[in-house]
């Protein structure tokens, strides 16, 4: 299917939609084995928390297994080994989380159990609460269709998933660009009701501030904004993040302002592109409600708009934020390849770990 795609002061042009399937991982801590002998003659009993169990009937060596890290703060109990041997016993989440119980012992003092893991964002990058949407990219061999749209012009331009950079695990999404634009497009988790999205991604610029040229005119690697009737992207109304002459800046499609102006010395927050072939944690905010944006490179503020002096040029908002986009898109600039890992889109800052 070939969808036109607008974009007001750029140039046209055609976008496909290819979508395929994977799931997303979740991360949890690895067990680590611990126990002890035990020569008791007593009935075995119940630990709980991080206090062991009553020895077994005979003597043996206990195992015994540490609970593993919840993704959200768990709680766990040790049950008693229920014939020889010392009880196992298992330690709590160490952040919040889900419960979860040790469980028994063998007759030969086995291993006592470990905690399980709780809800987590899914991303090798960290996690937050009230997550909209995360991703890590380590399943299947596609972006995953149920989250994921895929936008890529007629010129040779690919987002897929690869192998050939990770910032956490063994994938990332590769967004491969030789003309105009390619990006991968949220399908769930938008609009917020807020009118507020926090974004939180680690990104790996082929063309970065080696590449001052890929910088010179205007760029957008990351976006935010409307819908068409149809269900496309609607380019002509959205918030964006990126970049002109040589320095990051975010970008307002009606009116095409820019914040910080890369044009107004001295300028405080103005910050040079990412360097080239380098992880970087990407943050941001685009909040309509409140008419602001904000972003992040590795936990210094690079764009900072929350009145309508702080763009130069008169701009307004998008009318709502119905999807987030993550890619590389050149309004005359040279062609870049650019990977993104461990995606997470939220109702407040995800922050980088």
């Amino acid at each position: 299917m070939i969808l036109p795609i607008r974009r007001f002061g750029s140039s046209c042009s055609w976008l496909v939609l290819a979508t395929a399937i994977c799931s997303p991982a979740c991360g949890s801590d690895p067990a680590t084995p611990s126990g002890a002998a035990g020569t008791s003659t007593t009935s075995p009993s119940a630990g709980t928390g991080n206090t062991p169990g009553v020895a077994g009937a005979t003597s043996g060596t206990a195992g015994a297994t540490a609970g593993g890290n919840g993704a959200t703060g768990g709680n766990a109990t040790g049950t008693s080994g229920s014939g020889t041997g010392t009880a196992g016993s298992a330690t709590a989440g160490s952040e919040t989380g889900g419960n979860a119980s040790g469980g028994a012992g063998t007759t030969t003092g086995g291993a006592g159990g470990s905690a399980g893991s709780g809800v987590t964002g899914g991303s090798g990058g960290g996690s937050a609460g009230g997550l909209l949407l995360s991703d890590d990219f380590e399943s299947g061999t596609t972006p995953d269709a149920a989250k994921w749209s895929i936008f890529t012009g007629d010129q040779g331009n690919t987002v897929s998933l690869s192998t050939e950079q990770a910032h956490s695990g063994t994938h990332s999404i590769k967004v491969d660009v030789k003309n105009a634009g390619a990006m991968l497009t949220t399908k769930v988790g938008l609009p917020p009701a807020s009118g507020a999205v926090y974004f939180r991604a680690w990104a790996r610029f082929t063309n970065g501030a080696a590449a001052a040229a890929a910088w010179q005119n205007h760029v957008t690697f990351i976006e935010a904004g409307g819908l068409l009737a149809n269900g496309d992207v609607d380019q002509g109304d959205e918030a964006r993040l990126g970049g002109q002459a040589g320095k990051i800046a975010a970008n307002l499609s009606h009116g095409d302002g820019l914040s910080p102006s890369p044009w107004s010395m001295p300028c405080a927050l103005c910050a040079d592109p990412p360097a080239s072939d380098k992880w970087v944690c990407v943050e941001g905010l685009f909040d309509v409600t409140n008419q602001k944006v904000a972003a992040w490179l590795d936990d210094v503020q690079v764009v900072k708009a929350d009145a309508a002096g702080d763009w130069h040029a008169a701009s307004t908002y998008p009318a709502a934020l119905k999807r987030v986009g993550f890619g590389w898109e050149a309004y005359g600039s040279v062609a870049n390849t650019v990977y993104y890992d461990d995606v997470a889109i939220g109702a407040e800052r995800v922050g980088c770990n």
